[in-house]
């Protein structure tokens, strides 16, 4: 089986999963638990999400980007001509679990941080990977196939 990446689908559906990633993390850093991060003592002496750090935002955007780079291609490893919605919710609840179920056992493991914290990271980055999956699969077409 041939495999061709439609490059103009994969870099608009990357785009995509980058800014809806970007604006989630966002959304459940600086809204949703920052209360729960301010009422840390532990979090009180680390800056919050990058907060008057230009350097620790690059590293951000570069991780959420090369996040969404992988993510996508990926998906495109595993492309089929079958309805966006199912594809991209499938895909998206397989790599959340993959990515943040582990994660939550590992993070009081070794960084020891409040448990409605890892959970409260897991569960959003398992709805993170699903409206990720939605929209690549929404955006991203397959390359037409050689003659």
């Amino acid at each position: 089986m041939e495999f061709r990446v439609n490059l103009k689908s994969f870099a608009v559906a990357t785009l995509a999963v980058f800014v809806a990633f970007s604006i989630l993390e966002y959304l459940l850093h600086k809204v949703i638990l920052a209360g729960t991060y301010t009422s840390l003592a532990y979090y009180r002496s680390v800056a919050l999400w990058g907060e008057g750090d230009v350097g620790a935002l690059k590293w951000l955007y570069l991780g959420y980007l090369l996040f969404a780079c992988v993510f996508v291609f990926v998906y495109t490893r595993g492309y089929e001509s079958k309805p966006a919605l199912g594809q991209g919710l499938r895909y998206g609840m397989y790599v959340g679990l993959l990515l943040h179920v582990p994660t939550v056992f590992i993070q009081q493991g070794l960084l020891r941080m409040p448990l409605i914290v890892s959970v409260s990271w897991g569960l959003a980055g398992i709805v993170e990977c699903i409206v990720s999956g939605i929209i690549a699969a929404a955006i991203y077409k397959a390359a037409p196939r050689a003659a």
